[in-house]
């Protein structure tokens, strides 16, 4: 009787941690422990081998972005231990979970959780899936609504930050800085860069300018009798003037300068993000605020930000 192969014998757990996925030692130095591969890139023999790589027609590396020998040991192993038919490793478990919902979930679908489980995930759950998944792309060419999903997956992934910032306080006025700059470094990583990258960060870093908006007739002090210098009254005039401040931002960083289309899908981002939030805010038994409440502040400021922008392109 021949000798059998690893998956057709009864191992034990410790058997299979240490030998699933590398049955045989390194062909080239003999060496017992799995070889650490830091490539991001493979050279393929001729035009037509990396034409039959691409095509699927022959199994192995293409990119290090899909596949790496390393990990490729490391997900047979989890598989075998875990019993199934196969696994993928990834880098985060916020990006497990966010696989796992896009593969299983589809628009209108309903994901039920407790709201004890692990804040971060609640978080993705609770917001940032929530806004992507309700984001209105109709009527926008491909290219934008991607661009927009993108910047709905990244556009809180800066709140953490700015709590670190202010000692544990949730507070998340100016998150957006910090959103931008996590995924200014992240998503040339995936392949985006140029214009594209431009824009998806300049509706990252500014949709908050225009939540913070809020109906004059609703503003309120606080205790010692001063306004919140974050919530601005919805009038064309501070529209304006929060307009003209975002215009001079993109251009001492010298990016995208954003046009009044630009604009229109930024409050697309807006709407997403406020539908997401929870429908009403109680604070000390008094409700301060609702999405419907968001809503109405969010129509004001968007047609005073025609208003500016439409009446500037006439007189420009």
């Amino acid at each position: 009787m021949g000798k059998k192969h690893l998956s057709e014998r009864n191992l034990g757990f410790e058997t299979l941690q240490l030998h699933v996925g590398q049955e045989e030692a390194d062909p080239v130095t003999d060496a017992r422990a799995v070889p650490i591969y830091a490539t991001s890139s493979y050279v393929f023999h001729n035009s037509q081998h990396a034409a039959d790589r691409f095509g699927l027609k022959d199994a192995g590396n293409i990119y290090g972005r899909l596949t790496n020998p390393t990990e490729d040991v490391f997900e047979k192993r989890i598989a075998a231990l875990e019993g199934g038919v196969a696994a993928l490793a990834v880098a985060s478990g916020a990006a497990a979970i966010t696989y796992t919902i896009e593969n299983l979930a589809h628009a209108g679908d309903h994901i039920v959780a407790a709201n004890n489980i692990y804040g971060g995930s609640y978080n993705l759950l609770e917001h940032t899936v929530r806004t992507a998944a309700g984001m209105d792309c109709s009527g926008l060419s491909d290219e934008d609504a991607v661009q927009l999903r993108v910047a709905a997956l990244f556009h809180d992934i800066g709140k953490p930050v700015v709590a670190l910032q202010k000692n544990g306080k949730t507070v998340f006025y100016n998150h957006g800085k910090e959103s931008r700059k996590i995924a200014e470094k992240r998503l040339p990583e995936s392949g985006i860069e140029g214009s594209e990258l431009k824009k998806i960060l300049f509706y990252i870093e500014h949709h908050d300018d225009f939540i913070s908006f809020k109906l004059k007739e609703n503003i309120k002090e606080d205790k010692n009798g001063k306004e919140n210098p974050f919530i601005i009254p919805v009038t064309k005039e501070n529209v304006e003037k929060k307009i003209h401040f975002v215009q001079k931002k993109c251009k001492e960083k010298g990016i995208y300068i954003p046009t009044v289309e630009d604009y229109k899908i930024l409050m697309r981002l807006c709407y997403a993000d406020a539908m997401a939030q929870s429908p009403k805010v109680i604070e000390k038994g008094v409700q301060i605020d609702s999405v419907e409440e968001k809503v109405k502040r969010l129509e004001a400021v968007e047609r005073m930000i025609e208003m500016v922008l439409v009446g500037e392109s006439k007189n420009g």
